[in-house]
């Protein structure tokens, strides 16, 4: 084999390198940039997400009691100038739980529709959670900064069993708000 082929093969392994590196950052940033943003574009119009105190929940020393743990409010505000339903589709993301799934922590949903415009996700009773969960789909029509307001709220109840088995678990989680089509 030739010295100068050996050049060749040598620079389309090194571009080729650099074309896998590229296209994997690139594919990186932008799931990172859509996991971190509060505005959203969708069909329609532009959707603004405030979380308070952040996207995310930690809980940590948790014992159980029948107060809530934590309480995370989400205001999507939609702003939407066509006559085409904004869709948004709202997740609770589970990143760490040390919970035993037979005394698991509990997930509560309270919606308002606090703009009357268009559909928000409905209300959920208290129920288990073990695994991420699909919080459901809202909508808005056509409207100017219409609201829908959401309370998820995090509890570990008392049991008449013992509960010693969660001593010392630690529950980590963020909500994700994502565009959908209608």
């Amino acid at each position: 084999m030739s010295k100068d082929l050996k050049k060749i093969y040598l620079y389309v392994g090194v571009i080729m390198a650099v074309l896998v590196v590229g296209v994997s950052y690139a594919y990186f940033t932008a799931g990172i940039q859509s996991e971190t943003s509060t505005s959203i574009n969708a069909t329609g119009g532009v959707m603004k997400i405030n979380y308070s105190g952040g996207a995310s929940i930690n809980l940590s020393g948790v014992y159980p009691r029948d107060e809530v743990w934590a309480t995370k409010t989400i205001t999507v505000t939609g702003n939407n100038t066509s006559a085409a339903n904004m869709y948004y589709k709202l997740r609770l993301v589970i990143d760490s739980n040390t919970f035993v799934t037979s005394d698991p922590l509990q997930y509560e949903l309270v919606s308002t529709n606090t703009s009357k415009n268009g559909t928000v996700i409905a209300s959920k009773a208290k129920t288990n959670l073990t695994a991420s969960v699909d919080l459901g789909t809202g909508n808005f029509v056509q409207a100017n900064n219409a609201k829908h307001t959401y309370s998820l709220k995090i509890y570990y109840p008392k049991k008449t069993t013992a509960q010693n088995s969660n001593q010392g678990a630690a529950f980590s989680a963020h909500v994700e708000i994502t565009a959908v089509n209608g």
